[in-house]
């Protein structure tokens, strides 16, 4: 699983909670299920994201290896959500993601560029913005 600028918790304090009712939010948030999750996370998160505190990726982090799952959190010294779309990140990024399928050995033939299998993903995962309107 990997994880860039994640929601993690949307429980009382958590991201967005004018949006999810206060009865709900437990259930909801991927932080009441951080403990059943077995797969290895590799996660990235801006040190001064205001859109998603750090705090919130740092528990999910913390429950992970309390579970011993194999886990790694990436600490990003800038302020900026987005931060994996601008250098000098981007690269740190595709290494930190091909080095993460490399070892898991999730990189194929169709990727002879390691770096191109990180780029694939990080389009996957980045929004683009919608199409302009024809003019017709």
């Amino acid at each position: 699983m990997i994880l860039i600028s994640a929601v993690t918790d949307i429980g009382p304090g958590g991201y967005r909670n004018s949006l999810v009712p206060q009865r709900g939010r437990a259930d909801l948030s991927p932080q009441s299920f951080a403990h059943l999750i077995r797969i290895p996370v590799l996660a990235f998160h801006a040190e001064g994201d205001t859109t998603v505190p750090i705090q919130h990726i740092r528990k999910f982090h913390k429950t992970l290896l309390a579970e011993k799952t194999p886990t790694r959190l990436v600490q990003v010294p800038v302020a900026r959500h987005d931060f994996h779309r601008v250098d000098p990140y981007i690269a740190q990024v595709r290494t930190e993601i091909t080095d993460f399928l490399i070892a898991r050995g999730l990189v194929d033939d169709r990727y002879p560029d390691h770096a191109a299998a990180a780029d694939a993903l990080l389009a996957e995962v980045t929004p683009q913005p919608p199409d302009e309107p024809s003019a017709t």
